[in-house]
């Protein structure tokens, strides 16, 4: 059966009606596409804030120079000079002996303060932080570095709807774990950032510091930025 030139229009225009509905049916049974997604990042290590640097002083005002006196004029008679008077000298009276020095006793010899638990013989000054004397990151010859990282679960309160930041102070003893941990500031507050950081701090694992070669207890801050992208 041929078909002619009118015929061969209607089944093209039928044919791509029929692919058409068949893309529409296709489209709405896709599922919707998320459009947000949810980032943790852990930033690197840091020690203690550093105090702001001093403002630099406002340039010192010269000082005022006393103008010199104007010459006499030389009509003017000149003043003389006043005689000088002569002071007998005076006899100083002799000292009396003093009585001899005592000799001091010698100071006793007191023994050695015992060194702080976990500073590993090294010298320096520590902090008490708990139970524990860890040095400044910013002391040590080596600070601590992150061996395993453990990126916390984004809260549920928070999600689609607000980002965040959280600082946890701990002390990094000599074995590399997490020790007195303490979140010290969270931007913002009451979303359940805090919880989340303090429990991947304490899954994460270090490399302790080092004074002299030797593993020392040392202070750290641990910040975790929470964003939505």
């Amino acid at each position: 059966m041929r078909l002619g030139r009118n015929g061969y229009i209607l089944l093209s225009i039928g044919m791509h009606l029929a692919l058409a509905a068949l893309a529409l049916g296709f489209s709405h049974f896709a599922p919707e596409a998320d459009e947000k997604y949810y980032q943790v990042s852990l930033v690197e290590l840091a020690g203690p804030a550093a105090p702001p640097a001093p403002r630099p002083n406002a340039p010192a005002s010269p000082a005022p120079v006393a103008p010199e006196p104007e010459p006499l004029p030389e009509s003017a008679p000149k003043p003389e000079p006043e005689p000088v008077k002569r002071i007998s000298p005076v006899k100083k009276p002799e000292a009396a002996p003093q009585p001899a020095e005592k000799p001091k006793p010698a100071p006793e010899e007191r023994p050695p303060a015992p060194e702080p638990a976990g500073t590993a013989g090294a010298a320096g000054p520590t902090r008490h932080i708990g139970g524990l004397a860890a040095y400044e990151a910013a002391l040590v010859d080596e600070p601590p570095a992150v061996t395993r990282r453990a990126l916390p679960t984004y809260p549920a309160r928070a999600r689609g709807r607000v980002q965040g930041r959280v600082e946890v102070s701990l002390v990094v003893d000599v074995n590399g774990n997490p020790r007195e941990l303490k979140v010290i500031r969270a931007e913002p507050a009451g979303y359940g950032f805090e919880e989340a950081a303090l429990e991947a701090a304490r899954k994460t694992r270090f490399m302790p510091g080092q004074v002299r070669g030797k593993p020392v207890n040392t202070l750290v801050t641990l910040p975790f930025v929470f964003n939505i992208r």
